[in-house]
């Protein structure tokens, strides 16, 4: 079977760390960067259920898709929340439009 995905470039900030990857669509934005060796937590799998994978994501593609409420209240409950700005890493399906994106990875607290 072969690839279809489309591939874009992001640049990641992890604790003033920058650094670009190349992330495959179509698939979790969680998926995508642990493919691309970056490190980024998931407690739970992948599962909605930790908040380990938090990002901080530009307003404009953090607002592209309405977040899940169990996501919401996952986010809010916890530390660093940033409105407008916090979803799950495993929560984001990676797209296009993402190409040229910065995603920071939240801050363990």
């Amino acid at each position: 079977m072969s690839d279809l995905s489309e591939k874009i470039l992001v640049t990641v900030l992890d604790e003033g760390v920058e650094r670009e990857a190349t992330l495959g669509t179509g698939r979790s934005l969680l998926s995508a960067l642990q493919s691309s060796y970056i490190p980024i937590g998931s407690v739970c799998g992948g599962q909605m259920s930790c908040g380990t994978c938090h990002v901080y994501l530009p307003a404009e593609a953090a607002s592209g898709v309405t977040p899940d409420p169990d996501e919401t209240e996952l986010l809010e409950d916890g530390p660093g929340y940033r409105p407008g700005h916090s979803r799950l890493a495993c929560q984001v399906i990676v797209t296009a439009a993402m190409d040229g994106m910065i995603v920071e990875i939240a801050p363990e607290i």
